[in-house]
């Protein structure tokens, strides 16, 4: 059986699609140009990201437009102490 989702919140930047079911607690990234090369799940718990995958580390622009949307990200935010922006 296949889950479905129903991406009601739109949280995207200039460089990726986040989508968001919130009923779910469930979203995705995708980079617009790479597609899933650089894309990956997005686990919630309320307001607050608890878990993702696809990617080793959460992309900074990904983080900085789920905060964007008062969307909490402490649980990965340390990770980005002192990394600068990618081009991607």
């Amino acid at each position: 059986m296949t889950k479905e989702y129903d991406f009601n919140f739109d949280a995207s930047s200039a460089n990726y699609e986040i989508k968001i079911d919130t009923e779910q607690e469930y979203g995705y990234f995708e980079h617009n140009t790479h597609g899933d090369e650089i894309a990956g799940g997005l686990w919630f718990e309320g307001n607050e990201l608890v878990d993702y995958d696809g990617v080793f580390e959460l992309p900074i622009e990904v983080v900085e437009a789920l905060k964007a949307n008062d969307i909490d990200v402490s649980q990965v935010e340390d990770t980005y102490e002192g990394i600068t922006r990618s081009v991607m």
